[in-house]
């Protein structure tokens, strides 16, 4: 975390650009007060600073006007496949995560006289849509893949209520102005899946 950190820094600072902190603190269970104030301390300790700082937490309208943007548009959609049956199935996508075989795609949310996404008690995925998506990061490393069969429909909503990590993330970044990102090659395999949900969002596609 400190390297990415750093590279973003030398990145943003060498091009004259802004630099924002976003701590992503969505998920109840491993997410307290304390960590964010080490996080602080600890980039302030390597002498990095920045020009703005986001909570994701305070950010639930954006998500949720997100969401309502998916459902409208009959993406989303409920899965009650668990994690472990996911597992089980043996096939991995290329950050080693489960592959999402498409068990649920075909369930439809509840009308929304009868509260559509909001009513859904089960984790919510969206329905990426099929293709290519084109990605090569400035690095000369070729990203491109059909996220839809490589990840399949990500999940975007979760069981306990948190939007999750890669819709966040898109919807946060178009709502601070992002157009510079400096990933790891942990996460870099995912970008065509947050760039696929960013274009079903209308947005602005990014540097990586």
């Amino acid at each position: 975390t400190l390297l990415a950190a750093l590279l973003c820094w030398l990145d943003i600072r060498s091009r004259g650009g802004r630099l924002c902190l976003r701590l992503e603190d969505l998920d109840p269970d491993r997410c307290r007060p304390e960590y964010a104030d080490a996080i602080r301390r600890d980039l302030a300790w390597m002498g990095l600073d920045w020009d703005s700082e986001i909570l994701q937490s305070e950010c639930s309208e954006a998500h949720e006007a997100a969401l309502d943007h998916l459902a409208e548009q009959g993406r989303l959609y409920p899965c009650g496949c668990s994690r472990s049956a996911l597992r089980a199935q043996g096939d991995r996508a290329p950050d080693g995560s489960p592959r999402y075989p498409g068990t649920c795609r075909e369930r439809l949310l509840p009308s929304a006289a009868q509260g559509g996404w909001r009513s859904v008690a089960e984790p919510l995925r969206v329905r990426l849509p099929e293709g290519r998506v084109e990605v090569l990061d400035e690095s000369g490393e070729d990203l491109s893949q059909s996220p839809a069969l490589t990840y399949g429909d990500p999940v975007v909503r979760r069981r306990d209520g948190a939007v999750a990590y890669h819709l966040a993330s898109v919807v946060d970044d178009a709502a601070e102005g992002v157009s510079r990102i400096v990933r790891g090659r942990d996460l870099a395999p995912s970008t065509p899946v947050q760039i696929s949900l960013a274009q079903l969002l209308g947005l602005q596609p990014l540097h990586y």
